[in-house]
Protein backbone atom coordinates (compact mmCIF):
# COMPACT_ATOMS: atom_id res chain seq x y z
CA UNK A 1 0.00 0.00 0.00
CA UNK A 2 2.53 1.97 0.88
CA UNK A 3 4.57 1.93 -2.51
CA UNK A 4 1.28 2.78 -4.09
CA UNK A 5 0.69 6.02 -2.39
CA UNK A 6 3.01 8.23 -4.74
CA UNK A 7 1.37 6.88 -7.67
CA UNK A 8 -2.07 7.28 -6.31
CA UNK A 9 -1.50 10.64 -5.21
CA UNK A 10 0.32 11.41 -8.89
CA UNK A 11 -2.91 10.02 -11.15
CA UNK A 12 -4.91 12.40 -8.52
CA UNK A 13 -3.12 15.47 -9.49
CA UNK A 14 -3.00 14.56 -13.06
CA UNK A 15 -6.32 14.18 -13.08
CA UNK A 16 -7.19 17.62 -12.01
CA UNK A 17 -4.49 20.12 -13.66
CA UNK A 18 -6.77 19.61 -17.23
CA UNK A 19 -9.26 21.62 -15.45
CA UNK A 20 -6.92 23.91 -14.20
CA UNK A 21 -7.38 26.29 -17.22
CA UNK A 22 -6.80 29.62 -15.77
CA UNK A 23 -4.10 30.74 -13.78
CA UNK A 24 -3.15 33.83 -11.22
CA UNK A 25 -3.19 35.60 -7.83
CA UNK A 26 -6.05 36.62 -5.74
CA UNK A 27 -6.38 38.34 -2.49
CA UNK A 28 -6.37 35.79 0.45
CA UNK A 29 -7.35 32.36 -0.04
CA UNK A 30 -10.68 30.71 -1.82
CA UNK A 31 -13.61 30.00 1.03
CA UNK A 32 -16.61 30.14 -0.63
CA UNK A 33 -18.35 26.92 -0.53
CA UNK A 34 -15.18 24.98 1.01
CA UNK A 35 -15.07 23.67 4.22
CA UNK A 36 -13.27 26.02 6.40
CA UNK A 37 -12.89 24.06 9.94
CA UNK A 38 -11.52 20.74 10.70
CA UNK A 39 -10.77 18.77 14.14
CA UNK A 40 -8.75 15.77 13.97
CA UNK A 41 -7.51 12.91 16.86
CA UNK A 42 -3.81 12.47 16.39
CA UNK A 43 -2.03 9.64 17.05
CA UNK A 44 1.61 8.62 16.52
CA UNK A 45 5.17 8.17 17.92
CA UNK A 46 8.13 10.10 18.56
CA UNK A 47 10.91 8.39 16.39
CA UNK A 48 13.77 9.41 17.50
CA UNK A 49 15.27 11.71 20.80
CA UNK A 50 18.53 12.68 21.30
CA UNK A 51 19.50 16.03 23.66
CA UNK A 52 22.59 16.34 26.35
CA UNK A 53 23.43 18.45 29.55
CA UNK A 54 27.24 20.07 29.36
CA UNK A 55 27.75 21.72 32.69
CA UNK A 56 30.34 24.52 32.02
CA UNK A 57 31.73 26.33 35.19
CA UNK A 58 30.92 27.35 38.32
CA UNK A 59 30.61 31.31 38.99
CA UNK A 60 31.24 30.01 42.38
CA UNK A 61 34.25 28.21 41.69
CA UNK A 62 35.45 30.96 39.12
CA UNK A 63 35.92 33.19 42.42
CA UNK A 64 37.29 30.63 44.78
CA UNK A 65 38.90 27.52 43.13
CA UNK A 66 38.52 27.76 39.37
CA UNK A 67 40.35 24.05 39.16
CA UNK A 68 37.22 23.04 40.75
CA UNK A 69 35.43 23.49 37.55
CA UNK A 70 37.28 20.52 35.82
CA UNK A 71 36.92 18.07 38.84
CA UNK A 72 32.87 18.63 39.15
CA UNK A 73 31.36 19.35 35.85
CA UNK A 74 29.18 16.65 34.59
CA UNK A 75 27.51 15.97 31.46
CA UNK A 76 24.46 13.72 31.09
CA UNK A 77 22.66 12.34 27.81
CA UNK A 78 18.65 11.43 27.13
CA UNK A 79 20.58 8.13 26.05
CA UNK A 80 22.17 7.43 29.52
CA UNK A 81 18.95 8.30 31.54
CA UNK A 82 17.53 5.62 29.57
CA UNK A 83 15.39 8.06 26.69
CA UNK A 84 15.86 7.96 22.93
CA UNK A 85 12.24 7.88 21.56
CA UNK A 86 10.02 5.04 20.37
CA UNK A 87 7.15 7.10 22.99
CA UNK A 88 3.53 7.08 21.35
CA UNK A 89 1.80 10.38 21.65
CA UNK A 90 -1.92 11.57 21.45
CA UNK A 91 -3.51 14.43 20.92
CA UNK A 92 -6.46 16.46 19.21
CA UNK A 93 -6.02 18.72 16.07
CA UNK A 94 -7.85 21.87 15.14
CA UNK A 95 -7.56 24.29 12.10
CA UNK A 96 -9.82 27.19 11.31
CA UNK A 97 -9.36 29.12 7.92
CA UNK A 98 -10.32 32.39 6.80
CA UNK A 99 -9.98 34.14 3.40
CA UNK A 100 -6.68 36.06 5.18
CA UNK A 101 -6.59 34.13 8.54
CA UNK A 102 -6.00 31.07 9.55
CA UNK A 103 -5.86 29.70 13.38
CA UNK A 104 -3.97 26.16 14.20
CA UNK A 105 -4.23 24.34 17.73
CA UNK A 106 -2.49 21.29 18.83
CA UNK A 107 -2.53 19.20 21.73
CA UNK A 108 -0.31 16.01 22.57
CA UNK A 109 0.21 13.94 25.34
CA UNK A 110 2.70 11.32 26.59
CA UNK A 111 3.26 9.68 29.19
CA UNK A 112 7.35 7.72 28.13
CA UNK A 113 8.68 5.27 30.79
CA UNK A 114 12.10 4.00 31.30
CA UNK A 115 14.42 1.50 33.38
CA UNK A 116 18.36 2.26 32.90
CA UNK A 117 21.19 1.37 35.28
CA UNK A 118 23.54 4.49 35.75
CA UNK A 119 27.13 3.71 34.37
CA UNK A 120 28.73 6.35 36.68
CA UNK A 121 26.97 8.86 39.84
CA UNK A 122 24.21 10.48 38.68
CA UNK A 123 24.14 13.60 41.02
CA UNK A 124 20.84 15.04 40.33
CA UNK A 125 19.01 18.07 41.17
CA UNK A 126 14.87 17.36 42.05
CA UNK A 127 11.78 19.54 43.63
CA UNK A 128 11.55 16.57 46.70
CA UNK A 129 13.41 13.59 47.67
CA UNK A 130 12.46 12.19 51.27
CA UNK A 131 14.97 10.38 53.83
CA UNK A 132 13.47 9.81 56.82
CA UNK A 133 10.98 12.34 56.94
CA UNK A 134 13.49 15.11 55.59
CA UNK A 135 12.57 17.15 52.23
CA UNK A 136 15.73 17.27 50.19
CA UNK A 137 16.55 18.81 46.85
CA UNK A 138 19.38 16.36 45.23
CA UNK A 139 19.30 12.76 45.42
CA UNK A 140 22.38 10.57 43.56
CA UNK A 141 22.27 7.65 41.94
CA UNK A 142 25.21 5.35 42.71
CA UNK A 143 27.51 3.87 39.45
CA UNK A 144 25.76 0.30 38.58
CA UNK A 145 22.11 1.44 40.24
CA UNK A 146 19.10 0.37 38.52
CA UNK A 147 16.42 3.14 38.09
CA UNK A 148 13.10 4.47 36.76
CA UNK A 149 12.67 7.12 35.27
CA UNK A 150 8.52 8.17 34.33
CA UNK A 151 7.44 11.17 32.51
CA UNK A 152 4.27 12.68 32.17
CA UNK A 153 3.55 15.71 30.42
CA UNK A 154 2.30 17.48 26.89
CA UNK A 155 2.14 20.21 24.46
CA UNK A 156 0.05 22.90 23.76
CA UNK A 157 1.02 24.48 19.83
CA UNK A 158 -0.81 27.50 19.03
CA UNK A 159 -0.14 29.98 15.67
CA UNK A 160 -2.05 32.60 13.55
CA UNK A 161 -1.19 32.66 10.26
CA UNK A 162 -2.33 35.79 7.67
CA UNK A 163 -2.41 34.70 3.59
CA UNK A 164 -2.99 37.59 2.27
CA UNK A 165 -2.69 35.86 -1.57
CA UNK A 166 -3.29 33.05 -3.02
CA UNK A 167 -1.90 31.57 -6.26
CA UNK A 168 -4.80 30.14 -8.24
CA UNK A 169 -4.50 27.44 -11.40
CA UNK A 170 -8.15 27.54 -12.25
CA UNK A 171 -10.60 26.33 -9.29
CA UNK A 172 -8.96 23.15 -8.27
CA UNK A 173 -5.38 23.80 -7.73
CA UNK A 174 -4.62 26.68 -5.34
CA UNK A 175 -1.20 27.60 -3.98
CA UNK A 176 -1.50 29.68 -0.42
CA UNK A 177 2.06 31.25 1.42
CA UNK A 178 1.62 32.25 5.16
CA UNK A 179 3.35 34.27 7.70
CA UNK A 180 2.47 34.36 11.45
CA UNK A 181 3.39 34.28 14.89
CA UNK A 182 2.95 30.89 16.90
CA UNK A 183 3.44 29.91 20.92
CA UNK A 184 4.61 26.02 22.08
CA UNK A 185 4.13 25.29 25.82
CA UNK A 186 5.73 21.80 27.06
CA UNK A 187 4.55 21.39 30.91
CA UNK A 188 5.79 17.65 32.03
CA UNK A 189 6.69 16.09 35.75
CA UNK A 190 8.87 13.88 35.80
CA UNK A 191 9.30 10.79 38.71
CA UNK A 192 12.75 9.28 39.17
CA UNK A 193 12.61 5.92 41.27
CA UNK A 194 16.48 4.63 42.26
CA UNK A 195 14.86 2.24 45.30
CA UNK A 196 14.80 2.81 49.01
CA UNK A 197 16.23 5.99 50.17
CA UNK A 198 19.96 4.65 52.00
CA UNK A 199 21.29 7.54 53.17
CA UNK A 200 22.73 11.32 52.30
CA UNK A 201 26.10 11.64 51.28
CA UNK A 202 28.05 15.06 50.74
CA UNK A 203 29.25 16.46 47.15
CA UNK A 204 30.91 19.95 45.57
CA UNK A 205 32.80 22.17 47.82
CA UNK A 206 31.18 23.66 49.82
CA UNK A 207 29.81 20.28 50.59
CA UNK A 208 26.13 19.52 49.23
CA UNK A 209 23.71 16.77 50.74
CA UNK A 210 22.65 14.99 48.13
CA UNK A 211 20.07 11.86 49.54
CA UNK A 212 21.22 7.97 48.18
CA UNK A 213 18.98 6.45 46.00
CA UNK A 214 14.99 7.37 46.80
CA UNK A 215 11.77 8.66 45.15
CA UNK A 216 12.86 12.00 43.44
CA UNK A 217 10.25 13.99 41.96
CA UNK A 218 9.83 17.10 40.03
CA UNK A 219 8.88 19.58 37.21
CA UNK A 220 9.93 21.41 34.02
CA UNK A 221 7.91 23.68 31.99
CA UNK A 222 8.45 25.86 28.94
CA UNK A 223 6.70 28.42 26.86
CA UNK A 224 8.61 29.35 23.27
CA UNK A 225 7.31 31.96 21.20
CA UNK A 226 8.15 31.32 17.01
CA UNK A 227 8.13 33.41 14.27
CA UNK A 228 7.30 31.03 10.77
CA UNK A 229 6.52 31.26 7.42
CA UNK A 230 4.09 28.56 5.47
CA UNK A 231 3.00 26.80 2.84
CA UNK A 232 -0.52 25.16 1.52
CA UNK A 233 -1.08 23.51 -1.82
CA UNK A 234 -4.84 22.69 -2.26
CA UNK A 235 -5.89 20.25 -5.17
CA UNK A 236 -9.04 19.39 -6.09
CA UNK A 237 -12.20 19.78 -3.16
CA UNK A 238 -15.41 20.81 -2.82
CA UNK A 239 -16.78 24.40 -4.30
CA UNK A 240 -20.05 25.61 -3.86
CA UNK A 241 -21.40 23.49 -7.30
CA UNK A 242 -19.34 20.19 -6.65
CA UNK A 243 -18.55 17.68 -3.80
CA UNK A 244 -15.20 16.14 -4.42
CA UNK A 245 -12.06 14.95 -2.43
CA UNK A 246 -9.41 17.67 -1.38
CA UNK A 247 -5.66 16.72 -1.05
CA UNK A 248 -3.97 19.61 0.96
CA UNK A 249 -0.03 19.25 1.26
CA UNK A 250 1.40 21.73 3.71
CA UNK A 251 4.87 22.82 4.72
CA UNK A 252 5.78 24.75 8.03
CA UNK A 253 9.34 26.71 9.47
CA UNK A 254 9.59 28.48 12.37
CA UNK A 255 12.93 29.65 14.57
CA UNK A 256 13.10 31.58 17.85
CA UNK A 257 16.49 33.31 18.71
CA UNK A 258 16.12 34.44 22.27
CA UNK A 259 18.02 36.47 24.40
CA UNK A 260 16.98 37.15 27.95
CA UNK A 261 15.94 35.66 31.30
CA UNK A 262 13.89 31.97 31.93
CA UNK A 263 11.15 33.59 33.54
CA UNK A 264 10.53 35.54 30.20
CA UNK A 265 9.57 32.11 28.96
CA UNK A 266 7.16 31.22 31.71
CA UNK A 267 10.14 29.18 33.86
CA UNK A 268 9.42 30.83 37.27
CA UNK A 269 11.29 28.56 39.55
CA UNK A 270 13.47 31.51 42.09
CA UNK A 271 16.10 28.73 41.98
CA UNK A 272 16.67 28.41 39.07
CA UNK A 273 16.34 32.02 37.58
CA UNK A 274 18.90 32.00 34.87
CA UNK A 275 20.46 34.07 31.62
CA UNK A 276 19.06 32.03 28.36
CA UNK A 277 20.79 32.16 24.94
CA UNK A 278 18.34 29.64 23.15
CA UNK A 279 18.31 29.07 19.20
CA UNK A 280 15.26 26.66 17.81
CA UNK A 281 13.53 25.91 15.37
CA UNK A 282 10.92 23.84 14.00
CA UNK A 283 9.66 22.23 10.74
CA UNK A 284 6.28 20.75 10.31
CA UNK A 285 5.15 18.59 7.04
CA UNK A 286 1.35 17.80 6.53
CA UNK A 287 -1.04 15.66 3.83
CA UNK A 288 -4.06 15.62 3.99
CA UNK A 289 -7.07 13.98 2.26
CA UNK A 290 -10.24 15.05 2.79
CA UNK A 291 -13.26 12.86 1.31
CA UNK A 292 -16.86 14.45 1.14
CA UNK A 293 -19.42 12.49 3.22
CA UNK A 294 -22.44 14.41 2.55
CA UNK A 295 -23.52 18.44 2.22
CA UNK A 296 -22.22 19.30 5.90
CA UNK A 297 -18.99 17.50 6.62
CA UNK A 298 -16.05 15.72 5.06
CA UNK A 299 -13.96 12.57 6.46
CA UNK A 300 -10.25 13.46 6.97
CA UNK A 301 -7.28 11.42 7.03
CA UNK A 302 -3.61 12.42 7.00
CA UNK A 303 -0.16 12.27 8.30
CA UNK A 304 2.33 14.59 9.89
CA UNK A 305 6.18 14.62 10.51
CA UNK A 306 7.84 17.08 12.68
CA UNK A 307 11.21 17.95 13.48
CA UNK A 308 12.44 20.40 16.22
CA UNK A 309 15.70 21.09 17.45
CA UNK A 310 17.26 23.48 20.49
CA UNK A 311 20.38 24.53 21.38
CA UNK A 312 20.53 27.01 24.77
CA UNK A 313 23.48 28.65 26.87
CA UNK A 314 22.15 28.90 30.24
CA UNK A 315 24.44 30.85 32.64
CA UNK A 316 23.92 31.86 35.74
CA UNK A 317 22.70 35.94 36.36
CA UNK A 318 25.21 38.38 37.27
CA UNK A 319 25.44 39.39 40.64
CA UNK A 320 28.60 40.90 42.97
CA UNK A 321 31.53 38.08 44.47
CA UNK A 322 30.02 38.07 47.67
CA UNK A 323 26.59 37.01 46.23
CA UNK A 324 27.65 34.39 43.92
CA UNK A 325 29.28 32.75 46.99
CA UNK A 326 26.37 33.23 49.20
CA UNK A 327 24.21 31.69 47.08
CA UNK A 328 26.39 28.88 45.99
CA UNK A 329 25.81 29.48 41.91
CA UNK A 330 25.41 26.31 40.63
CA UNK A 331 26.85 25.62 36.71
CA UNK A 332 26.46 27.31 33.71
CA UNK A 333 25.13 24.50 31.80
CA UNK A 334 24.92 24.08 27.58
CA UNK A 335 21.87 22.09 26.47
CA UNK A 336 21.01 20.85 23.70
CA UNK A 337 17.87 18.89 22.34
CA UNK A 338 16.64 17.14 18.94
CA UNK A 339 12.99 15.31 18.20
CA UNK A 340 11.38 13.72 15.10
CA UNK A 341 8.15 12.53 15.58
CA UNK A 342 5.79 10.75 12.65
CA UNK A 343 1.44 11.29 13.43
CA UNK A 344 -1.79 9.68 11.92
CA UNK A 345 -3.96 11.80 11.49
CA UNK A 346 -8.31 11.18 11.49
CA UNK A 347 -11.06 13.12 12.41
CA UNK A 348 -13.66 15.63 10.12
CA UNK A 349 -13.55 19.09 8.22
CA UNK A 350 -16.93 21.09 8.30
Amino acid sequence: MMNRTPVMIGLFVTALWPAAGRAGVQWGRSTEGRRSASLAFAAGQITALDGYVQETTRPYYDITDPEKNTLFAKSYTLEELGFDGGYGTFGLLFDKAWSFFTLHAAGTYLNPSETSTADRDFYIGVEEVYYQGEKYEYMVIPDGETFKADMEGGTLEMRGMLTPVSITGGDVVEITPSIGLGLNTFVSTFDIDAGRARGTVFYEAPPQEYVVGGHGKGWTGMILPELGVGLDVRMGGSTADRRTPELVLQGYYALLDFSGDTRDLGITSSRNNKVLNLEYDHFEARALLGIPMGRAVDLLVGVAVQHMKANAEVLAEDRPPEEVEERREKFNKIVELEMTSVTFLAGLRF
